[in-house]
């Protein structure tokens, strides 16, 4: 779906970039007051900042806050609310691991992007992010519902009231395959037999709320 209302990152002056991705300061100017209530002093701003350095607890963030994971293809883009994942490190890259099942209209653009991003919030925001996880992109406008903002950035969409942000390159997936589940009990996550893809992303640049 393209959003009607959202933000486009390359249009605001104060943004600087490094090698086509984020320098030291983006600044996001509020302007669409009427889609979101808000009015035309509310700033969304993020810093650029190294994995290394952030007070993260991977555990905490994924399976008791919640995140969205956003994928863009052209001027389309969508987000959907994940609860599992993995933050580390793979073949010499940091790394970001994310699973999407294949009915998700995520996937398509998760399929068809080279591009990807993760936006972690804080335990209060789960209440918009169950609408993210429980209605499709296909018919609903949920940022609009939510009150959200998406922030397109180049090849890159993020929500704008994240509190952490990573832009990762997809380098590699693979779809989960029973015949590997040892503890037999996972098939109970697959009633359905929609056994998830993963995507390992490259971990290019990570961005915390000022």
């Amino acid at each position: 779906m393209i959003h009607p209302h959202y933000i486009d990152a390359a249009a605001v002056p104060e943004k600087k970039r490094y090698g086509g991705f984020h320098s030291v300061i983006i600044t996001v100017a509020i302007v669409m007051k009427k889609a979101y209530n808000l009015t035309e002093g509310d700033i969304m701003a993020f810093e650029k900042t190294d994995v290394r350095s952030i007070d993260f607890n991977p555990v905490t963030m994924f399976a008791d806050n919640w995140a969205l994971l956003s994928g863009k293809v052209g001027d389309k883009y969508n987000s959907m609310t994940v609860s599992w994942g993995a933050l580390g490190e793979l073949w010499g890259k940091d790394v970001l691991i994310c699973f999407v099942r294949p009915q998700r209209y995520t996937y398509e653009f998760t399929e068809n992007g080279e591009y990807f991003s993760l936006s972690f919030f804080k335990s209060e925001c789960k209440k918009e992010l169950s609408v993210f996880g429980h209605k499709s992109g296909r018919d609903t406008d949920k940022y609009k519902e939510t009150g959200f903002t998406p922030v397109v950035d180049g090849e890159f969409e993020y929500c704008g009231e994240a509190d952490f942000v990573f832009l990762c390159r997809k380098i590699a997936f693979q779809d989960m395959n029973p015949d590997g589940f040892i503890d037999k009990s996972i098939e109970n996550n697959y009633a359905n037999k929609d056994y998830h893809r993963t995507y390992v992303g490259e971990i290019l640049s990570v961005l915390k709320k000022v």
